[in-house]
């Protein structure tokens, strides 16, 4: 804002300037009132470029940033010097016109021109004064700007201290995150492998079991299905004699 503000009040100087210089080339072929216009003119434009300069160097030193300032301010003394340069040739043509005013008006009229230049003098220690108590507010909202620059940058150093803590509690919770998702992946796992050893061994009994059913029925099975021995048909052997015995 205080650079726009600036450009601003430089663009006024060079405006005041240039129609200062345009009517100081003119001075030369003027005389009588419309020189005194002139001039009048002239004196009115370097006030106004007067006031404007120091603005400039008011928004320059509210300036922070310290390479923007100097550029500014270099800018500002190169006004100051077009500036005298300008009142230099004022003077000179106003010193012409006053001894030809000296050698055409008599004493009356040089202590008439003597009072208003009082006058004018009065009237720019007034405009001085004004422009030194508003060059004072300035350095005071300056001080006040400043001040206010530096809390603010405290404030968004300490934001972002708290931003990077934050950013290192978020890594560190994501990282327990993972470690957990890990876990309870390996867990998982671990289960699902529990599950299918438990079942293989469940089947194994239940095959185990039905093979001994299997033999245990094959052989009732069998023992009532095989038929029984037929038989023997007894025959009857004819009574034999015996010789008897002889004893000796």
């Amino acid at each position: 804002m205080s650079e726009t503000l600036f450009r601003g009040y430089e663009q006024d100087y060079q405006d005041a300037s240039n129609s200062a210089k345009q009517d100081l080339a003119l001075l030369s072929s003027q005389s009588g009132e419309k020189k005194k216009s002139t001039i009048r003119r002239i004196e009115k434009l370097l006030d106004n470029g007067r006031d404007n300069i120091r603005q400039m160097d008011t928004e320059a030193n509210s300036i922070v940033d310290r390479p923007v300032k100097d550029r500014l301010k270099k800018k500002v003394q190169a006004c100051k010097q077009d500036l005298e340069i300008l009142t230099s040739e004022l003077n000179r043509s106003s010193k012409t016109e006053a001894t030809d005013r000296t050698s055409l008006l008599g004493k009356e009229d040089i202590d008439t021109l003597a009072r208003g230049n009082r006058s004018k003098l009065a009237s720019t220690q007034i405009s001085m004064e004004r422009g030194s108590d508003s060059l004072a507010r300035s350095l005071q909202l300056m001080e006040e700007n400043e001040s206010i620059g530096i809390q603010a940058s405290q404030s968004l150093r300490e934001q972002g201290e708290q931003i990077v803590r934050t950013h290192q509690r978020i890594y560190d919770t994501d990282s327990d995150v993972k470690r957990g998702g890990k876990l309870i992946g390996n867990m998982t796992r671990r289960q699902i492998t529990n599950r299918v050893i438990l079942a293989l061994i469940v089947l194994a009994l239940l095959i185990a079991i039905g093979i001994c059913l299997f033999f245990i029925i094959r052989a009732i099975v069998q023992k009532y299905e095989t038929p029984a021995p037929a038989p023997q048909p007894t025959t009857t052997k004819p009574p034999t004699s015996e010789a008897p015995k002889m004893f000796f």
